[in-house]
């Protein structure tokens, strides 16, 4: 059916499920993965060798066992965070190799350091709701230790809630649980009854789910930690060069990992993230900057919605500086996928198809998702919005700007206030010398400088370090 609009009409939604569906029932999925394949034998499902065939009354069971929200916590569990259908929240992306330096302003890699102040960064800005762990990698450690390493800097320079870490085999998966329990201080139910973290896994697309990956997925759901399902297909490499194809594809991979999970752990929370890029075919880079991005992850958005599970989608750029087309690109992808109503909406601090961040992005991003934000909103319509009598004492006055009505919706949301946008046009004729980006960069500055967030509590800090040491040591032997 042709859509003709922006919004994916539910005869096409349904028909792009059910071809996920088809898909798992047909060709299946393939895993040497044995006790995996063992629990979906026992499920009811083909196997032959390391492929599964997944039947379509088994992911229609699975689906309605799966919630429509879910609560995650930062580290004090009085706050909370609830991922559902009915609101939007903001979080950044990741995880970059690459920096823009401060100082010299070239590209540089990233450090454990930058994992540290970038982390204090997002912490400050107002519209991130849950920090993504986690935005930089400290690429200066040895490569096993990145993302535990990561994960424990994060614990320690943020109170927000948590998505992520990905997590690729079951040390690992391991260590970051054994951490966040750490900072539960009660052991495994006190993190299973307040999540700090929303861990994901990554198949290897097309339909490939690696034994250390499932092994990840298993101690993830055994935790009973709420799971993002994020496949990554390429359209034009790893998935077919259509947008309901490649949508389709990631979608049947997501399908896989919930019935993974709920024969692990029925009734597991899933956070659904098919986030799949476009291939540039002259040169096969992998791309998240062109509207396609921003029309596939809106259709993904739509999925969850038709299927009544929360799901997170980022909006990004190709660009790698802050140019015109950094800022075009993730004003058209963001507004695509946040006018979807995502549970989550991510992309702040991403530049260069996700390659690459500079501390400028993240204050400049988090202004563009409080614009996002605003737009969502919409216009209120009611007695008082609508204001005749103030458009009655206008007709005779000529002038509201000391009207009571003013005043009042000024210090009101009616009308979204930039920190770092500049409003004025010409000021005598001529532009302003001072741009967003200085601004940006100006408070970019004083925060690095002066934000600070409470440490965690000696105790728990040193449990951490404890954790990561004995996690060090495991792997060096290996």
């Amino acid at each position: 059916m042709a859509n003709k609009g922006l919004l994916t009409p539910e005869e096409s939604l349904r028909s792009i499920h059910e071809t996920a569906v088809r898909v798992l029932a047909e060709i299946g999925i393939r895993s040497d993965h044995p006790e995996m394949r063992d629990r979906l034998a026992g499920k009811g499902c083909r196997v032959q060798g390391e492929r599964v065939f997944i039947s379509p009354e088994l992911v229609a069971a699975t689906l309605r066992a799966v919630p429509t929200s879910f609560a995650i916590y930062g580290r004090s569990t009085q706050d909370s965070l609830v991922l559902g259908l009915d609101e939007t929240h903001c979080s950044n992306t990741g995880i970059f190799p690459n920096i823009y330096d401060f100082e010299s302003g070239q590209i540089r890699r990233s450090t454990l350091e930058d994992v540290k102040t970038t982390t204090r960064l997002l912490d400050a800005m107002d519209h991130v709701h849950a920090v993504y762990v986690s935005l930089v990698d400290a690429t200066d450690l040895k490569p096993y230790m990145v993302t535990v390493s990561d994960f424990a800097a994060v614990l320690a320079n943020t109170t927000k809630p948590l998505v992520g870490p990905g997590l690729i085999n079951r040390a690992e998966a391991e260590a970051v649980i054994a951490m966040a329990r750490a900072v539960r201080q009660g052991g495994a139910e006190r993190l299973r009854t307040f999540p700090l973290c929303v861990p994901f896994v990554c198949p290897v697309s097309p339909l490939y789910f690696p034994k250390d990956i499932v092994d990840a997925m298993l101690v993830i759901a055994e935790a009973g930690l709420p799971l993002n399902a994020l496949p990554n297909p390429v359209m034009g490499l790893t998935a077919p060069y259509t947008i309901a194809s490649t949508v389709a594809l990631g979608h049947a991979e997501v399908l896989a990992l919930i019935v993974m999970a709920h024969a692990v752990s029925p009734g597991l929370p899933v956070l659904i993230q098919n986030t799949p890029s476009v291939a540039d075919m002259s040169s096969l880079a992998s791309t998240t900057g062109g509207p396609e991005t921003g029309l596939i992850r809106r259709t993904v958005i739509e999925l969850s919605h038709y299927l009544h599970i929360p799901a997170c989608a980022h909006g990004h750029t190709s660009s790698a500086v802050l140019d015109f087309q950094a800022g075009e690109e993730k004003a058209l992808n963001g507004l695509l996928i946040a006018s979807a109503r995502p549970a989550l909406l991510g992309g702040l601090g991403a530049l260069a198809n996700v390659t690459v961040t500079s501390y400028e992005t993240i204050l400049l991003d988090n202004e563009r998702v409080g614009a996002l934000l605003r737009i969502l909103q919409g216009v209120q319509v009611d007695a008082d919005h609508l204001a005749f009598e103030v458009i009655a004492e206008l007709a005779q006055t000529g002038s509201v700007l000391s009207h009571e009505h003013t005043l009042r919706y000024l210090y009101a949301d009616e009308v979204w206030k930039p920190r770092l946008a500049i409003r004025q046009g010409l000021v005598g004729g001529a532009p302003q010398p001072e741009t967003s980006l200085d601004r940006a960069r100006a408070e970019s500055r004083r925060l690095i400088e002066t934000y600070q967030v409470a440490p965690l509590a000696d105790d728990v800090q040193a449990e951490i370090d404890e954790i990561l040491d004995a996690y060090d040591r495991a792997r060096a032997i290996r």
